[in-house]
């Protein structure tokens, strides 16, 4: 948003109320965000959108507002504590007071003006998020429509949420799009065309050099400062067969991650999709980092512990360990017993039903995935 449109707090609570999208007394946050409805709703960018899309965009953009204020306020519980002790304002009735009397809300933002300003930040920015979310998709509407990844009007888009923050691009959110109910593309803002020239170096690699299947990796709309990309389902592995060709895959991706210097392949940004495994962020590519010695000498970094996709830490959580890396070879360990995590949960490596010892007779498909790129690398190179 503009910079001469930037509202103190007493502004923000100066604008009118709005019941377009019922939230509940009990959020503490309501008051907020009823007044960022009501500036959400007047966006330039509401007459190029179907209404119904629009609406889901605001939903969306409001719930994601709400989570940041709420994760705001836990983390400064010790302030709210110390407030409501001072105004004698009970725990139970707190939520209602803060969401319903202006005049309260007002005085807990005069008595922290630190978290006034995180409240207003995060005021400002939603609204800037949302009115960019707009726009990409008024301009990109005949990308989208020539991909077919929806239909006129967007009629086929059923739902959206905003699924997280964009770390590499200032906080910008990232847009997952439901279509006739099911996780169809994402919206991302950031550059894309790297991701997609070394995505689709990846898919023809493994194809025309190491004569594999396809790999199902995801495809790219790329404009500007923002791409589009479809969205990669997680599916567990259903045969040991199945369970031998992922760890192959994973020792293929890590050798063609090493060459590309590619690194974060953690968990994060890895969907085990069956027997492939598929990255689903390369923005970290191509990071070839040099150290300079004692003698001023280049030193080429070169270890496949970069890429993410092999263990090297371990959390441990209440006696659960858990292994972050792309490949999960560890997965969680509960006590002395191995288990992956669950399909509903997590994007990396489930066995389903495939008892935990046979696992670790996959671990030399690794080796032998690595081994075969690696040497077709050489020789192709």
């Amino acid at each position: 948003m503009e910079n001469n449109c930037r509202w103190e707090m007493d502004g923000i609570l100066c604008l009118p109320e709005s019941d377009l999208l019922n939230i509940s007394k009990e959020n503490s946050n309501r008051i907020i965000l009823t007044r960022l409805i009501s500036v959400l709703v007047e966006s330039p960018e509401k007459i190029f959108l179907p209404e119904k899309l629009f609406l889901q965009l605001l939903k969306a953009q409001v719930f994601h507002a709400n989570y940041r204020l709420t994760l705001t306020g836990n983390l400064t519980y010790a302030f709210e504590s110390d407030f409501r002790k001072n105004n004698h304002i009970e725990s139970d009735s707190w939520s209602t007071k803060m969401s319903m009397n202006k005049d309260v809300f007002k005085q807990w933002m005069d008595d922290y003006p630190g978290l006034s300003q995180l409240f207003t930040f995060i005021f400002h920015t939603e609204i800037e998020n949302f009115r960019k979310i707009c726009q990409c998709f008024i301009n990109d509407y005949d990308l989208l429509i020539s991909k077919g990844w929806v239909l006129e009007n967007y009629s086929n888009v059923t739902d959206v949420h905003v699924i997280t923050s964009e770390t590499h691009n200032g906080g910008k959110n990232v847009l997952m799009v439901i279509t006739d109910g099911q996780p169809s593309f994402a919206l991302k803002p950031r550059y894309g065309e790297l991701e997609d020239k070394i995505s689709r170096f990846i898919a023809t690699y493994v194809h025309e050099y190491l004569s594999l299947p396809e790999w199902p990796l995801p495809e790219y709309i790329v404009a500007g400062d923002h791409f589009w990309t479809s969205w990669c389902r997680f599916k567990a592995c259903g045969t040991f067969q199945e369970a031998e060709k992922f760890h192959y895959h994973s020792g293929v991706l890590a050798a063609l991650s090493l060459a590309l210097a590619t690194v974060d392949l953690n968990c994060e940004n890895i969907i085990a999709c069956g027997e492939y495994i598929i990255p689903v962020d390369l923005e970290c590519a191509l990071h070839h980092q040099r150290n300079i010695d004692n003698h001023q000498t280049s030193l080429p970094e070169w270890s496949v512990l970069k890429t993410g996709l092999l263990t090297t830490v371990i959390y441990v959580d209440s006696e659960i360990m858990s292994d972050p890396s792309g490949a999960a070879f560890l997965g969680r360990i509960y006590k002395n017993d191995v288990t992956h995590r669950a399909a509903d949960n997590s994007y990396n490596l489930s066995y389903g039903n495939i008892a935990a010892a046979r696992i670790w007779d996959c671990k030399s498909k690794f080796i032998n995935g690595f081994r075969d790129c690696y040497l077709s690398i050489i020789e192709n190179k």
